[in-house]
């Protein structure tokens, strides 16, 4: 049985960026973790430790006076029962690697 700490959490990600640079940076950061399933909105599997590195690096690159950013927890059971229509392709559950 794996760690508690080493268990993947489905994340949505979504974000509102006033400024071009910082959107581009967040973009970049999410593109490392997870998929993008519309313009703003990424899926991330993350377990605790990836998701505490990657929040402290978005933390870093926003205005938190002017942007915004959510993180959705999304069990397992709810993700798949999900509705959705849309051409990506079908999410397998991958490994992530967050450096």
């Amino acid at each position: 049985m794996r760690a508690r700490s080493m268990v993947p959490i489905r994340f949505v990600v979504s974000y509102d960026m006033a400024d071009d640079i910082r959107r581009s940076r967040v973009q970049a950061i999410l593109l490392g973790c997870g998929r993008r399933v519309q313009e703003s909105v990424f899926e991330c599997r993350l377990t605790p430790t990836q998701w505490r590195r990657v929040r402290r690096r978005v933390q870093k690159a926003i205005d938190a006076g002017e942007d915004a950013v959510r993180w959705y927890p999304v069990c397992s059971s709810c993700h798949r029962v999900v509705p959705h229509i849309d051409v990506l392709p079908d999410e397998r559950d991958e490994a992530c690697v967050v450096v």
